[in-house]
């Protein structure tokens, strides 16, 4: 299998599709830093199903669409397309050519498609295992991977081998199996529960049927009473009926009339209300007359009165001017008094001050002078209060001191007497213990030999199961093929199956005329009639290619009515083959024969009635075989005439006058014989499916024998016993640790014990000193405090004497205050009634000038009062007049209204009859409505509570021959039974009976899930021993492909080696690298040069490569830390591999350059966006 092409579209920076076709072995990609080279692996990558964005470089999913630049809009989708050749069949299916596509659009939907066909990225992943490509295998190789190569970054050593020797897959199945059995377990577990509630509720559930029979049978009596007294009720009910309709008819004849009275008087009262309401409109119309008149009367008297309210004002405005003049006239001879006494008062209060203020600076320099005597004493006694502070703090200290060494004193002394009798508690346990090792010793012998007679006799058994096993395995291998066989064939059969069903390949006229009713939707196209073996079928399809989409048609009507519908629908055109056209030809086919080629019509078969039209598109068309010369062959031919030669590939044709070539697209070979084929593969899908129950038939009856073997085995036993004596081994090993430990603690407490008497005797010295420091510094304390007392007394007599100095100055303070503050006030009432008197003097200005104004102002009010009253006489006729008219008017309307009145208490009166004639109606309706909804409960119990059928019940109505009473009392004699009863459960009889049954059922699932959790266990130990074997068998070959390798790179000297850090669990182990060239003596591997490490980490890739080839190889600047010596090396390499597989290099080394086969440059023509473009070798040189 080889990459042929990959084409990238909208991917990072990829904006435009890009095509790179791998032609060669080797392929390099260059060019500068930063210009996308890297992005063509990570296209690989993702559309191989790459999921993490950290592998492709990215923040997000949605970012490997193409963003944007300046010039360039952004891409809503990204696509890459990646196709192989797998002519060697290495993939799992039949077909030669497979294109797989990988899409994501900006609103994060995704799709996969193989060969076209949507598909999903299991079915992608499923493809691929096993061959050596995934997203995370040796198959592309970037640095960073040699970096976690030779850090052994997520165990990367070990899962490298674990993709070449194939146990990905055995992983995966026993992950499946594991989550199986943890599905089965809970499901245990969930069945003994359910069985535990079931086994607890069937006994209480089957005491409650009994209970619910006997409930029953009083329910029965009780409805065969209810039935016979609900015909009583029934019965009264139809009589009430009958009553209640002859009484509502009775009150509906006496409505009637009540409503014609009623309507006579409404008609009258009509009348009366026109006559009423012209009546109305004339009065109205008087009285807005009137009304306008007195309004204008009243405007007039308004106005005469707001005349006189003005010139009422502007008199008392006078008066009480003239008042305010006279009583500021008062005031001012008032204040002129008051102001001369308070000048004398305040030359009299200033004296007083300064006889005060002399008396107030005395009392404050005694007071001074105190107080500077008094912060002295105050000195004295804090320093001698310090003093006695400091003594007192220093015997405090001294006694802590002393009660800190005696408690330590005390704790030592009960410290050294625990310590004794531990001491001897511990020689007793001493005793004991080794009398219980001797006796252990013993028992491990015994053991011993019983464990090693067990393990004999199980090593003759396990010689057996392996004799087994060997044969199991090799039938599972060959049913594994069979299965890989028959999976690709349904594959296969699915995509055929799906191509014919959509028409893929076809053109849209073609589908339309395929499901198009109104013409013959059943006739063939020439791919569908024409079938040849697999290895002709695309030299075939490439001859008939103009031909392979034609209808082939009976009759040129037939044609013709196609036409009509295509262009009826305008879905494009189609092409059809008429048969009675080639029927009448005749055709001449040359029948020579032609060295290394074969005839076309010879491998194609056909019915026959297509025989003329075949002949005729087949004429004189021979293929090459495989591997032949079209060109030799043709120029052998004598007679080149109307003879044609293609190759077995269909892609090259050649005649005597033109050649022409290429390939037909992704379904090449797949358009051919699509329903014989189809046909073909159901055929063989069916013998594959018998041979592969024939094969499980086979592999189950060695595995039942294989599990009889495994069942009688001594495993169990040999562990169960080996178990016993490991636990007495590490009984006895404990045991010799405790008696060590008892021992060295013996030893242990005596040198305590001795220091703690030396401890003990040090305390002793050391408190004694400390009692005398004691007495001394409380005699010198004693000393302060006297002192102290002393100083304290001449303090506080000082301090009495600054108090009465202190009194003596707030009395002077306070009567200075006072003098000041009533010299203040004096001063500011004088200030007052000055200005009062200056105010009061403009006052009685201001008043004589608004009397002179106010007088002018009556005079004009009194002449405009004088002309309103004269009009005021003359309306005050008119308005008497008018006002009469209106009076008579009024008089003649409330006449007809009390006429009106009168009509329509006549019409209340009957109307108020007639309601109470619609009440009774109404009552005796609700009575009958009662009666009915009584029925219908009635009908309704007996229908809900007792299943009757009711029209048949009251139908045949027939009374019961007990009387009612004695129905009623028994009736209640039932309900009280029935509510005694108690609580019952009806369905418990049911309840039982399922729950009896569902108890049966679950207990035979359990018996299922107990088998089915051996079954899952022994498959997962088959997985994991299969698993282990591939395993080592890889491990061991891969480290001998690595020595040489290594070798290889640096000299046949150099030591170097793969280890399994844990041999005795190899599927989980740790894979340790040992590279030591000649000269050097590492430490370990990271103390090598960067050179050095890449070529030991390319040295274990290139050992894989020798045991297992991916198909492809894709190195992204790998060779980076290598200098020109170690390039070439590496190139050799390379160069070497490459027969059995495919690389594609990306590189920055000139020397790489040289040595690929061809080149392809990626750079930035425009920021942002990479182009792909082929390199001339020739600049290189």
């Amino acid at each position: 299998m080889r990459l042929r092409s990959l084409d990238i579209k909208g991917f990072k920076s990829f904006a435009e599709k890009t095509q790179i076709n791998f032609e060669n072995n080797i392929t390099g990609i260059v060019g500068p830093n930063g210009c996308g080279k890297s992005n063509v692996v990570d296209a690989i990558r993702w559309v191989l199903g790459e999921q993490k964005t950290k592998a492709l470089r990215l923040e997000k999913m949605d970012n490997m669409i193409f963003n944007g630049t300046k010039d360039k809009a952004a891409a809503n989708v990204a696509e890459v397309t990646l196709t192989l050749d797998n002519t060697r069949n290495l993939l799992p299916t039949e077909f030669s050519s497979v294109t797989i596509t990988r899409t994501v659009e900006r609103d994060g939907d995704s799709s996969y498609k193989l060969n076209g066909v949507s598909c999903r990225l299991k079915d992608i992943r499923d493809l691929f295992m096993d061959t050596g490509i995934s997203t995370d295998s040796y198959a592309i190789i970037e640095l960073k991977m040699i970096d976690q190569i030779l850090n052994n970054v997520d165990n990367a050593r070990r899962t490298l081998i674990e993709q070449a020797a194939g146990v990905s897959k055995y992983k995966t199945r026993k992950k499946e199996t594991l989550a199986k059995l943890q599905a089965t377990e809970a499901d245990l577990n969930r069945v003994e529960d359910l069985l535990f509630e079931i086994e607890k509720n069937l006994k209480s559930l089957e005491s409650q049927a009994k209970k619910a029979r006997q409930y029953k049978n009083y329910k029965e009596e009780y409805k065969v009473i209810s039935i016979d007294l609900s015909k009583y009720e029934l019965h009264g009910i139809n009589e009430s009926f009958l009553l209640s309709n002859k009484d509502i008819e009775e009150f509906e004849d006496k409505r009637i009339e009540a409503n014609t009275q009623v309507e006579v008087l409404e008609a009258n009262l009509e009348k009366e209300k026109l006559a009423v309401l012209e009546k109305e409109k004339s009065l109205s119309d008087q009285q807005k007359q009137l009304n306008h008149f007195l309004s204008e009367l009243q405007e007039k008297e308004s106005q005469k009165k707001i005349d006189e309210q003005k010139s009422s004002f502007l008199k008392d405005k006078i008066k009480q001017l003239a008042q305010q003049i006279t009583h500021a006239q008062q005031i001012i001879e008032s204040l002129t008094s008051e102001i001369g006494n308070l000048k004398k008062y305040n030359e009299e209060d200033e004296h007083k001050l300064d006889v005060i203020r002399i008396e107030f600076d005395a009392s404050k320099e005694k007071l001074e002078e105190q107080r500077n005597a008094n912060l002295e004493y105050r000195n004295n006694l804090d320093e001698a209060r310090s003093q006695y502070t400091q003594s007192a703090n220093k015997i405090t200290e001294v006694e802590k001191l002393i009660a800190v060494k005696e408690s330590q004193y005390e704790a030592l002394q009960l410290s050294a007497q625990k310590s004794m009798f531990e001491n001897e508690e511990r020689i007793r346990t001493l005793e004991s213990l080794k009398t219980d090792i001797a006796l252990t010793d013993e028992r491990i012998e015994k053991q011993r030999a019983l464990v090693d007679d067990l393990r004999a006799k199980e090593e003759d058994n396990i010689e057996k199961i392996k004799t087994l096993e060997e044969k199991t395995e090799q039938l599972r291998q060959e049913l594994t093929n069979k299965n890989r066989v028959l999976d690709a064939k349904n594959n296969e059969y699915k995509l055929t199956k799906s191509m014919i069903d959509n028409l893929e390949g076809f053109p849209e006229s073609i589908k339309f005329l395929k499901k198009n009713v109104n013409w013959l939707k059943d006739t063939p196209l020439l791919s569908d009639i024409i079938y040849s073996d697999e290895k002709y079928r695309v030299a075939i399809e490439s001859v008939l290619q103009p031909y392979l989409n034609n209808f082939v048609v009976e009759t040129e009507n037939e044609a013709i009515n196609a036409i009509d519908v295509l262009s009826q629908s305008s879905v494009g055109k189609a092409s059809f083959l008429i048969l009675d056209y080639f029927n009448s030809i005749s055709t001449t086919n040359p029948t020579i024969e032609i060295s290394n080629a074969k005839n076309a019509l010879h491998v194609v078969q056909i019915d026959e009635k297509y025989q003329a039209l075949l002949s005729y598109l087949l004429n004189g068309i021979y293929i090459a075989d495989e591997g032949s010369d079209v060109n030799k062959i043709f120029n052998s031919i004598e007679n080149k005439k109307d003879i044609f030669i293609i190759s077995n590939s269909g892609h090259l044709l050649k005649s005597d006058k033109q050649i022409s070539g290429g390939a037909v697209g992704l379904f090449e070979g797949k358009r051919l014989g699509r329903l014989k084929n189809f046909e073909i593969l159901d055929k063989e899908i069916k013998e594959l499916e018998t041979e592969v129950m024939n094969f499980k038939k086979i592999t189950q009856d060695y595995y039942n024998e294989l599990q009889h073997l495994k069942v009688n085995s001594y495993r169990n036993v040999i562990e169960r016993e080996a178990n016993q004596l490991q636990q007495i081994e590490k009984e006895v090993v404990g045991k010799r640790s405790k008696l060590e430990s008892e021992e060295n603690s013996i030893g242990k407490v005596n040198t305590q014990a001795q220091a703690i008497q030396e401890q003990i005797a040090s305390l002793k010295f050391e408190i004694e000193p400390l009692h005398n420091a004691l007495s001394e510094q409380s005699e010198h304390s004693h000393q302060f405090k006297n002192n102290l007392e002393n100083l304290e007394l001449e303090f506080r007599k000082a301090n009495e004497l600054f108090n009465q100095y202190s009194q003596a100055f707030n009395q002077a303070n306070i009567l200075f205050i006072q003098q000041e503050n009533k010299l203040k006030s004096n001063q500011q009432t004088l200030s007052y009634k000055q200005n009062q008197f200056e105010e009061n003097e403009n006052r009685i200005k201001n008043a004589k000038v608004e009397i002179e104004n106010a007088q002018f102002e009556i005079d004009i009010i009194l002449e405009n009062i004088d002309k309103i009253e004269t009009a005021l006489i003359e309306s005050y006729k008119t308005k008497e007049a008018q006002m009469q008219t209106l009076s008579d008017q009024e008089t003649a309307y409330y006449g007809l209204k009390e006429g009106i009145t009168n009509i329509e208490e006549s019409i209340r009166e009957k109307n108020k009859n007639k309601h109470l004639i619609e009440q009774t109606i109404m009552n005796k309706k609700e009575l009958l409505s009662e009666l009915k909804l009584k029925l219908n409960v009635l009908k309704e119990r007996l229908s809900i509570e007792f299943h009757i059928d009711v029209e048949a019940f009251t139908t045949n109505l027939e009374l019961p021959e007990t009387a009612k009473d004695e129905l009623q009392d028994r009736l209640d004699k039932v309900k009280r039974r029935i509510e005694n009863f108690g609580e019952v459960n009806p369905m418990a009889e049911e309840a039982y009976n399922e729950m009896n049954e569902r108890f049966e059922f679950i207990n035979t699932q359990k018996k299922d899930l107990i088998d089915s959790k051996d079954t899952l266990l022994q498959t997962m130990q088959e997985i994991e021993n299969t698993a282990k074997e591939q395993f080592l068998e890889t491990f061991h070959a891969v480290r001998e492909n690595f020595i040489n390798v290594f070798r290889s790179m640096f000299t046949q000297d150099d030591n170097c080696d793969l280890v399994l850090l844990n041999p005795d669990d190899p599927l989980e182990s740790e894979i340790d690298i040992i590279a030591k060239p000649k000269g050097k003596r590492p430490q370990g591997i990271n103390q090598l040069s960067g050179g050095e490490k890449t070529l030991t980490a390319l040295s274990l890739l290139f050992g894989l490569y020798l045991y297992k080839p991916a198909p492809f190889c894709i190195l992204d600047e790998v060779d980076a830390p290598l200098d020109d010596a170690n390039v070439r090396k590496f190139n050799d390499a390379i160069r070497k591999f490459s027969e059995n597989s495919q690389f594609i290099i990306v590189t920055h080394n000139k020397s790489t350059m040289a040595s690929v086969d061809s080149i392809y440059g990626v750079t930035m023509v425009k920021q942002g966006i990479s182009r792909v473009v082929p390199v001339d070798f020739g600049s290189l040189n």
